[in-house]
């Protein structure tokens, strides 16, 4: 039961704000296929890594979601430290985010 709620709050404050971050601003990048593709492969293993990481380690997660929802963490910084095979992903698609936001 409290493993439900610790995954509960990982879900409220880390992984829908980075699946809708991500996912709207990948709508107006111009990044080529590749990128998009690893994007996307991080998006869908996050949930399923993270999943195993609040099992494991309830204070994690629930540091992690405190952080976020009083901005002193990203998501995306989070998501990184708890998924690494994100960090090229979210790298390679960062220019692409940048150019999107000064874009609009």
């Amino acid at each position: 039961m409290i493993n439900d709620f610790v995954m509960y709050l990982v879900s409220i404050f880390i992984i829908e704000p980075f699946d809708a971050r991500i996912s709207d601003a990948l709508q107006g990048a111009q990044a080529p296929a590749a990128v998009m593709e690893q994007v996307r492969g991080c998006v869908a293993a996050a949930p399923v890594v993270l999943a195993e990481k609040v099992s494991g380690d309830w204070g994690w997660a629930i540091g992690a979601a405190v952080t976020v929802a009083v901005g002193v963490d990203s998501v995306e910084a989070v998501v990184t430290d708890a998924v690494p095979q994100c960090g090229p992903a979210l790298a390679a698609v960062k220019p692409y985010l940048t150019e999107a936001a000064g874009e609009a």
